[in-house]
């Protein structure tokens, strides 16, 4: 069965490379495109069929990719979302996580780990890119200890890593770790 895919980036380069990247895999199917999120929900809201997973950027103009899970968890809840951004910060990605997304991929893991991403995220995983797989384990352990109740038991709930699914790993695409600025 075709996986169908939307994805959304205001760098033509980009977008050029995630289409080239994903016309190679015989099973994965791109049913939109666009420049911005604006131009995103108005394909969705026009849309024949309906993608089961959108790629999206966070910075874009008209609307943001936060704005774009928000609407698209409004109006397909069970299309999954994965950011493909160059945003490091944690704050990001507890937003994007926070509103919905499925997944946060940096554009500089891309390379390495778009396909495979893709992949678990079909299988009902949560993908968080190598290189912040450290800060989202930190958020999550600190948020289940902020809602943890006596006799609470995640292992019944089937809770790993913070997520209903373990977090994806593509075997050794780890990307050595930046030095602080």
């Amino acid at each position: 069965m075709t996986y169908r895919i939307a994805f959304a980036d205001d760098q033509v380069l980009v977008l050029e490379c995630v289409r080239r990247v994903l016309a190679r895999e015989h099973d994965l199917e791109v049913v939109a495109e666009a420049h911005d999120g604006a131009m995103l929900l108005e394909l969705l809201r026009n849309a024949l069929v309906v993608p089961d997973l959108i790629i999206t950027d966070i910075s874009m103009p008209k609307v943001d990719g936060f704005e774009v899970i928000r609407q698209v968890k409004t109006l397909y809840p069970e299309v999954k979302v994965l950011i493909l951004t160059m945003h490091e910060e944690e704050e990001y990605l507890a937003q994007a996580m926070s509103a919905g997304a499925t997944g946060y991929l940096l554009k500089d893991d891309a390379g390495q780990e778009l396909i495979p991403a893709i992949r678990l995220i079909r299988a009902g995983c949560t993908y968080i890119s190598t290189y912040l797989r450290p800060q989202f384990n930190v958020m999550t352990r600190a948020a289940q200890t902020d809602t943890a109740r006596p006799g609470d038991d995640k292992s019944q709930t089937g809770i790993e890593n913070g997520t209903r699914q373990p977090v994806g790993d593509p075997g050794n695409a780890a990307r050595p770790q930046k030095p602080p600025a």
